[in-house]
């Protein structure tokens, strides 16, 4: 008897309300971000630098070196990679209270969905989720379905998509270098590690 699975049913209301938090939380962070940071000359200054040297660094991976190195002569003649390296660099700076905002809009905002939610399934998954990711999506859930989604797993996910399609809308998440380049980004985060190795080997 006590085997017997436990059905549990989507709370629809629920749903919709986590949806509309979710979206209003990533557009609040991208808005305020805008506020005190996209808008500003300095950060516009750094952006277009950014996207110039990541759109030369994305033709030095896909098109003709000597096509890419006649365009590191604007750039001093150094390497693409290093270009970019450098960019990335200079505009870490300026997303330093972007990211504060991020961190204190979806966590601090945590706590409030998890006791609001508490226990509510609030979206079923179309497949079966590992071990790891379950602990993520069915986290104190009641039933023992591992397919139901907590409020917390849908908050998070949407309140990160509505960030990026509000960065398309204010321009700095280009759908042009999402088609192009494969949904890479120039405010994409590249890993230091793997440009340092690139400037390494063009020594």
């Amino acid at each position: 008897m006590d085997n017997d699975p436990i059905v549990s049913e989507v709370n629809k209301r629920d749903t919709v309300l986590i949806l509309l938090f979710g979206v209003i939380s990533g557009v609040l962070n991208e808005v305020i971000s805008w506020l005190f940071i996209y808008r500003k000359e300095k950060f516009k200054k750094s952006f277009n630098e950014l996207c110039d040297a990541f759109e030369l660094y994305m033709l030095s991976k896909g098109y003709n070196v000597v096509v890419a190195r006649s365009k590191t002569m604007s750039h001093g003649g150094e390497s693409p990679s290093k270009v970019l390296m450098e960019k990335s660099k200079n505009i870490k700076g300026n997303l330093t209270f972007s990211t504060f905002i991020t961190g204190l809009l979806l966590m601090g905002l945590m706590p409030a969905v998890m006791s609001v939610f508490e226990y509510s399934v609030v979206a079923k998954l179309p497949f079966t989720p590992l071990p790891p990711l379950s602990m993520f999506t069915h986290s104190k859930l009641l039933g023992n379905d591992i397919t139901d989604c907590t409020a917390t797993a849908v908050y998070t996910v949407i309140s990160i998509l509505a960030r990026q399609y509000t960065k398309a809308l204010l321009g700095y998440f280009p759908i042009s270098y999402s088609i192009l380049y494969r949904f890479e980004s120039p405010l994409s985060p590249f890993r230091e590690s793997v440009l340092q190795e690139q400037v390494k080997r063009e020594k």
